[in-house]
């Protein structure tokens, strides 16, 4: 998701007891962010896909007269809004799904509570334009070794904190001592990463910097806005389909097979809706960004690494930019290769949903903690402001799900 990776070891847990009533938050600072960009009263009932009104820059502003590209909710304010649109409280499942973050809101706009991720067989994907990021891709691994030093010492200082509290434990017990040395090793570390940050930094003129992030940022906008127009065509035609109420799967399938364009498309009955008839489904769009550079764990030899019957699988900090490239005639992407794993120091994947009605993308900061201090937040975000995404990512994909509307 976005934000808060030194908690990475949290982000994707599920919290076993559901939260009851408003949080309250001592961070001033968030409380009046949320004040600041808090939603508007215009919610959506009945069948209505909207959550709240368009966002739209030129309209909303923030109190420093800037264009708001994005608003946050927090957890209860996007149950309430849920709540208002579908016309009942949410179950007992679909708050537990919600408590997973952004892969939840997606489960939940396709109403699927108790699968693990969002379905991949029709993403789509617009060929890159020039790569402009190598530029920053050494200072942003430097900065993830910062990062993931900072954790360590964490987990570290927890330790010993802990073996401290062991019966009998004293400063010199050798437990304690053993911790107190992994404490010392990981500020070692982590001054080590410091000094390598400063100076990978200082090798690259400000101004260059400046160039490299401002082609990215314009690169991943075009790029992610010319996916969501190749998801949006096939939606439109799926729906067109789905609105002439075929009987059964079999239909609905015919209909697709006799598309010019639906038919080109590879698995699109994969992953459809268990319940309802197809005349209750809608197409439902979706994003991810993720990070290419994921393979295979392999030995000195270049040999896949097998641990109890199964390939091992691992990011790196370079990426790869022939994987996840669109199908030239259908804009198709195979999601092959897409093992969920995260550059090092960073996030493994962002979902989101797309709300039509709106043209906004509504997505979480981090799943349920139960930490009052780290709130789950809820993001609603133009499509400049989605796309944009993060060091964390170099793929953007945008998905169709169906969705079974009776329920």
């Amino acid at each position: 998701m976005i934000t808060d990776v030194f908690a990475n070891r949290h982000m994707r847990g599920i919290s076993d007891t559901l939260t009851n009533g408003p949080w309250r938050t001592t961070d001033r600072d968030l409380a009046s962010r949320i004040a600041v960009v808090s939603r508007e009263p215009e919610i959506g009932t009945g069948s209505d896909l909207t959550l709240t009104r368009r966002l739209d820059p030129a309209e909303h502003r923030d109190r420093y007269g800037r264009p708001v590209r994005q608003r946050i909710f927090t957890k209860h304010e996007y149950v309430d809004m849920w709540e208002s649109r579908i016309g009942r409280r949410m179950t007992a499942d679909e708050l537990h799904t919600l408590d997973r973050g952004c892969v939840g809101l997606t489960l939940l706009r396709l109403g699927r509570n108790s699968e693990k991720l969002p379905p991949s067989n029709l993403m789509f994907g617009h060929p890159r334009t020039p790569q402009s990021a190598t530029v920053l891709a050494l200072g942003e691994a430097a900065n993830a070794e910062i990062r993931r030093c900072r954790a360590l010492r964490v987990a570290a200082y927890d330790e010993l904190a802990a073996a401290r509290r062991g019966p009998g434990a004293t400063d010199g017990s050798p437990d304690v001592l053993r911790r107190l040395d992994e404490v010392m090793a990981t500020e070692y570390d982590l001054r080590q990463a410091r000094a390598a940050a400063r100076q990978v930094w200082s090798d690259i003129p400000a101004e260059q910097i400046k160039q490299a992030r401002t082609a990215r940022t314009e690169a991943r906008i075009h790029d992610g806005e010319q996916a969501l127009a190749v998801a949006r065509g096939y939606a439109a035609k799926f729906d067109e389909i789905l609105s002439g109420e075929p009987a059964n799967v079999a239909e609905f399938q015919r209909r697709v097979h006799n598309d010019p364009a639906l038919s080109q498309l590879s698995d699109v009955t994969a992953n459809l809706p268990t319940t309802g008839s197809p005349a209750d489904w809608e197409p439902v769009i979706f994003a991810k960004h993720l990070w290419s550079g994921q393979d295979y764990v392999r030995d000195p030899a270049g040999r896949e690494v097998i641990s109890d019957g199964r390939r091992q699988y691992e990011a790196t900090d370079s990426p790869k930019y022939g994987r996840f490239l669109p199908g030239p005639a259908t804009g198709q992407v195979n999601m092959w290769g897409d093992f969920h794993r995260n550059r090092l120091g960073f996030l493994n994947y962002d979902y989101a949903w797309y709300d039509a009605p709106t043209d906004t993308w509504w997505r979480a900061n981090h799943s349920e903690t139960g930490d009052p201090h780290r709130p789950m937040l809820v993001y609603q975000s133009t499509s400049e402001a989605f796309f944009t995404g993060s060091a964390d990512f170099d793929t953007t994909v945008v998905g169709i799900g169906f969705a079974d509307r009776s329920g």
